[in-house]
């Protein structure tokens, strides 16, 4: 209820009695929840179609498209704050033969185990998208040399721990590799960094796992 109050005055002026008057909100009240509501119900739609342009539906990480933008955007902040920022290329090289001796449902959970693994392992500022295939890349927003190689060596230890399976139960053989690019003048923007980041993979002597 909303009250409202105004005097009576007598043709002195003096003030010889007061009126009030009562109004039922229980409308206004309701149709505001009712807008409230409406409201909140908007923006968590749009929060989730935001999810759904810009995110990979199997995996939960960024798009190839979406991770590039954000990581030009990172890269541009980090070259104005003369801040390091390396990107990790992780790949399973043997996806295509998973899926044909496996089937498509088992080699679709065996990537979306290396995403939570690699989302596990991601901190606050770095980025985390899918940006191939069998292809995930992860930017490291101000990480110097040793903190790669930690990063690395715990994604290493991860693969290591994972049981991957098929659906008998049986064990994968799966080959996982990785690569490394620094954001310099020789990778000057998101598309140069990805792409020597994935170049670095096939450069790499030793696979993170090789079950093959």
């Amino acid at each position: 209820w909303h009250v409202s109050a105004s005097d009576l005055a007598d043709p002195r002026g003096e003030v010889e009695g007061r009126v009030l008057i009562f109004h039922d909100t229980t409308e206004r009240w309701q149709a505001e929840q009712e807008l409230r509501a409406a409201t909140d119900a908007l923006t968590a739609a749009n929060r989730e179609l935001t999810r759904l342009v810009t995110h990979d539906p199997l995996t939960r990480t960024l798009q190839r498209s979406a991770f590039l933008r954000q990581t030009q955007e990172e890269c541009a902040r980090a070259r104005r704050g003369g801040r390091e920022v390396r990107l990790l290329t992780v790949r399973l090289e043997n996806l295509a033969e998973l899926n044909a001796s496996a089937g498509s449902e088992v080699a679709d959970q065996v990537l979306r185990a290396l995403a939570r693994l690699l989302e596990s392992m991601r901190r606050e500022g770095d980025l985390l998208g899918r940006t191939g295939a069998a292809e995930f890349a992860l930017l490291m927003s101000e990480a110097g040399e040793l903190q790669t190689e930690r990063t690395v060596e715990e994604l290493r230890r991860g693969l290591e721990r994972s049981r991957f399976r098929d659906a008998r139960g049986r064990s994968l053989a799966l080959c996982v590799r990785h690569g490394i690019a620094m954001l310099d003048d020789a990778t000057p923007d998101a598309d140069e960094l990805l792409a020597a980041s994935a170049r670095s993979v096939e450069h790499t002597a030793v696979p993170l796992l090789d079950g093959t």
